[in-house]
């Protein structure tokens, strides 16, 4: 076993990529540049955030949450009296989605490369690192991809929400199905 160095600065290595940010970035000031490797960056990060909404009907919103109730009933009722179009609509739209889904995947996976390529050569390439990377991005999208579809189904996520008919035949919420109060949503699962 080797002995601890003697002296460990954390301040050192930070030092250094500051001082290399700043040549990269300030030492000539490109503007040019800063838009090349921005737009990598952005490929880099293309479709990474997430919307996740939270709405809350807490005290003193019995009206709005009332409204909102008899509006997913009505929205029901229509569903499902137009079947004939909205499945159809539905297949194509989820087909739609996973395509653009991986086509940003895709995109994404090549633009990391490129953008590694633009930090760690300070170079403002486009072209360049999109061929010479193609073969490890393309790698790189079909690993992304599979853990995608896999992680997918390891949380037992379904593509769309399926009105399903509980215990007591009526579609969507059926309070006997899970003893609550009958305000889960469209899917008895």
């Amino acid at each position: 076993m080797m002995p601890p160095p003697a002296n460990v600065s954390v301040a050192l290595p930070v030092g250094q990529a500051i001082e290399r940010m700043k040549r990269v970035l300030f030492q000539p000031f490109d503007l040019g540049k800063w838009f090349t490797i921005g737009f990598c960056a952005w490929l880099a990060n293309l479709g990474r955030s997430r919307f996740q909404g939270n709405y809350h009907f807490g005290p003193g919103h019995g009206s709005g949450a009332d409204q909102v109730r008899e509006w997913v009933e009505k929205t029901r009722d229509y569903v499902t009296n137009n079947l004939v179009w909205i499945l159809p609509l539905a297949a194509v739209l989820l087909v739609l989605g996973i395509a653009i889904w991986v086509l940003l995947i895709w995109v994404s996976s090549r633009g990391r490369f490129m953008f590694l390529h633009c930090v760690a050569l300070d170079k403002a390439d486009v072209a360049a690192p999109w061929r010479e990377f193609a073969r490890e991005a393309n790698s790189l999208f079909w690993f992304r991809l599979a853990v995608g579809v896999a992680s997918m189904f390891a949380r037992g996520e379904q593509p769309v929400l399926v009105p399903s008919r509980g215990r007591s035949g009526r579609l969507g919420r059926d309070p006997a199905a899970r003893g609550g109060n009958g305000h889960q949503g469209l899917a008895d699962a």
